[in-house]
């Protein structure tokens, strides 16, 4: 299936949007020091709120996304459309 990423994918002013969907964009060294002070300051319930936040704002932008491709219904090529979101957004 083509996705017309230079559509999906894009700048508008100061945020970067995918599928209209406003992403955050952070250097290694931001991620390094938020997971480390969540995980000092909450211990392993710091470690829960960084996987359930990730969970959920991919779960919740994914399935927008899918709701654009209704073709894509196995569990096989959801797994190949998210892999190919990751790579084109840069987090190979």
């Amino acid at each position: 299936m083509f996705i017309d990423w230079q559509d999906k994918l894009k700048r508008i002013g100061n945020r970067v949007v995918l599928f209209d969907i406003p992403i955050a964009m952070h250097c290694h060294h931001y991620n390094i020091n938020l997971h480390k002070m969540l995980e000092d300051i909450l211990g392993l319930e710091g470690v829960r709120l960084i996987y359930n936040a990730a969970e959920e704002s991919n779960r919740a932008a994914f399935k927008i996304m899918l709701e654009e491709y209704q073709r894509i219904r196995s569990d096989k090529s959801k797994l190949e459309f998210a892999a190919s979101v990751y790579s084109t957004a840069g987090w190979e």
